[in-house]
Formats: C-alpha cells, sequence, structure tokens
C-alpha cells in the first residue's frame, strides 16, 4: 500500500477496525484529532497507549488540537502534559464559520483563505510536508451542484 500510495489520508473515526490497523501500520504519520476536553482527553490517551502496544514511535502520532479557543478548555500546555507528547498543530474553533462552509458545501479554507482556521490549516499542511514530503496530488473533480436536488435528495432520505 505505501509503495503506490506513499502519502494517502484515511478519516478513521472514533472506533477502531482492523481495517483502520492495517492503515495506520502502512501510515508514515497519523494525526490524531482531538477537542481539548476532558471526554476527548481521555480518548486520545486510550488512543495513545494502543500506539504503544502497536509500537508506534512518539514521532508517528502526531496530536492536533481542533476547535480550540473556548474560554472552558483544557489548555495545551495540561493536554500535553496529561498525555505526555507534544502537540504536532492547533485548529482555532469558528462555529460560525464552520456551519456556513458545512451548509454551502464549500471549505472554509478556499471561501475565507485569510481566516484563521485557514492559516492554522495551511501551516499544519506546511509542518506535515516537511516531515512526509510533498504530497500526491489527486485529480480535481468539481462537481455541479442544484441546489433544489440536493434538498430533495435529503428530504427522500427521512
Amino acid at each position: 500500500l505505501q509503495q503506490t500510495y506513499p502519502n494517502i489520508i484515511v478519516d478513521g473515526g472514533s472506533a477502531l477496525s482492523d481495517n483502520t490497523v492495517t492503515y495506520m501500520d502502512s501510515a508514515t504519520r497519523i494525526l490524531l484529532l482531538l477537542t481539548p476536553n476532558l471526554a476527548a482527553l481521555r480518548d486520545a490517551y486510550q488512543f495513545l497507549s494502543i500506539s504503544r502496544t502497536l509500537s508506534y514511535t512518539n514521532d508517528k502520532v502526531l496530536p492536533v488540537i481542533n476547535q480550540s479557543g473556548r474560554k472552558e478548555e483544557i489548555k495545551v500546555e495540561e493536554i500535553q502534559k496529561a498525555l505526555q507528547v507534544n502537540v504536532f498543530g492547533v485548529l482555532p474553533v469558528d462555529d460560525i464559520e464552520m456551519l456556513r462552509s458545512m451548509n454551502d458545501g464549500s471549505p472554509i479554507f478556499l471561501r475565507k483563505p485569510s481566516h484563521p482556521f485557514s492559516k492554522a490549516c495551511r501551516k499544519l499542511a506546511g509542518r506535515l510536508v516537511k516531515l512526509v514530503g510533498e504530497p500526491v496530488r489527486p485529480k480535481q473533480v468539481v462537481h455541479e451542484r442544484n441546489s433544489g436536488d440536493l434538498l430533495m435528495k435529503s428530504a427522500r432520505l427521512g
């Protein structure tokens, strides 16, 4: 797998399966996204424990704090201390812009390239490219959407 697709990205979801572990085994790096709250910190701790039993090195699993910037969150320094790892990146929260992006069906970094989230994504991508090399770029496919068709399909689903 790694020879054919050296920089493949897989969203493994929040549960581990045999397939997810197979992809992680062949991955050069694993981005572990977690929100800065106690439940996510506990899950991240468990994931890191499992990854150590799988003999993953500390530089293979890269923790990324997602939705950072809320007043009640656990601070990055506390997360690093609890998990005994360095945080690789931080992505800021902006609930309003994220909701707009989801509703529009267009990523925020294309709609608003100078937004703090967009800048944080570019910084994270740049750091990752330095670690693993230039990513393989898939052909860009543009899908035309008629919003009426989309809503009709959604209505049929329930």
